[in-house]
């Protein structure tokens, strides 16, 4: 795994990141890398082929054409899967973490770039 390691939970604790959400958060992520441990890359990439082939046949042609911007306040990937399903299209997202260093207190269970010590 590249990047920072994950932190022993006495530490996190000690540093300000107890609350039951940061731990929630804590857990989800150790479930996912543990997943992708797991199975691979590679079985992940042909589930999400195979996701993408089955949502675009669902897709009139060229449906998606029109260009639009849209706002949404929701999770970045709820927002990405979300359009995906609808128009069987692959779309970018902005990631602020870096690839190999998660940003701000990520790996503590903060929700973004920015640290919430003490907030949660």
């Amino acid at each position: 795994m590249l990047g920072r390691r994950p932190i022993e939970e006495e530490a996190i604790v000690a540093a300000g990141y107890a609350g039951p959400i940061m731990a929630a958060r804590r857990r989800v992520l150790g479930e996912t890398v543990g997943a992708f441990e797991e199975r691979g890359l590679r079985h992940y990439r042909e589930l999400a082929a195979l996701n993408l082939a089955r949502w675009k046949s669902t897709v009139p042609s060229r449906a998606w054409v029109s260009a639009k911007v849209a706002v949404s306040g929701d999770d970045w990937g709820e927002v990405a899967a979300r359009v995906t399903r609808k128009y069987g299209e692959t779309f970018a997202v902005l990631n602020m973490a870096n690839a190999f260093v998660p940003g701000g207190a990520y790996l503590e269970g903060s929700p973004a770039q920015e640290s919430l010590r003490g907030r949660r």
